[in-house]
């Protein structure tokens, strides 16, 4: 019985200590909206809270086409999943969702999207 204790306590800890430190980690996102598109409202759906596939997280608008928003996840991944929002439509349907790595270097990672398209 102590041996199995034994391992169940090494195993435990081993899983235990695979698991990544959250930290806060800011994204602040500049989008430019094509002239052609002109929506009333733009909005960012994505992986890991605050974000949600669910419903759009709100951008401001910074000029006439472009939009901002500054979300800070607190997360021991490496980076998000997102998708753009036009008056509650998504962009590039079907097709895969942007992956954003956050910044290696800080905690702040800048992010300059134009929607619809992957540059």
């Amino acid at each position: 019985m102590t041996m199995h204790r034994t391992c169940m306590f090494a195993l435990t800890v081993s899983v235990v200590g695979c698991v990544q430190p959250t930290r806060d980690r800011t994204v602040v996102y500049d989008v430019t909206i094509p002239d052609s598109i002109r929506p009333s409202t733009v909005g960012l759906r994505g992986s890991g809270a605050p974000l949600s596939w669910q419903r759009d997280t709100a951008l401001t608008r910074t000029s006439d086409s472009t939009w901002r928003v500054v979300i800070t996840h607190r997360t021991g991944f490496l980076g998000v999943e997102v998708k753009l929002t036009a008056d509650g439509r998504f962009e590039l349907e079907n097709e895969a969702n942007r992956r954003i790595p956050f910044a290696v270097d800080g905690d702040t990672t800048r992010v300059a999207l134009r929607y619809g398209t992957r540059d």
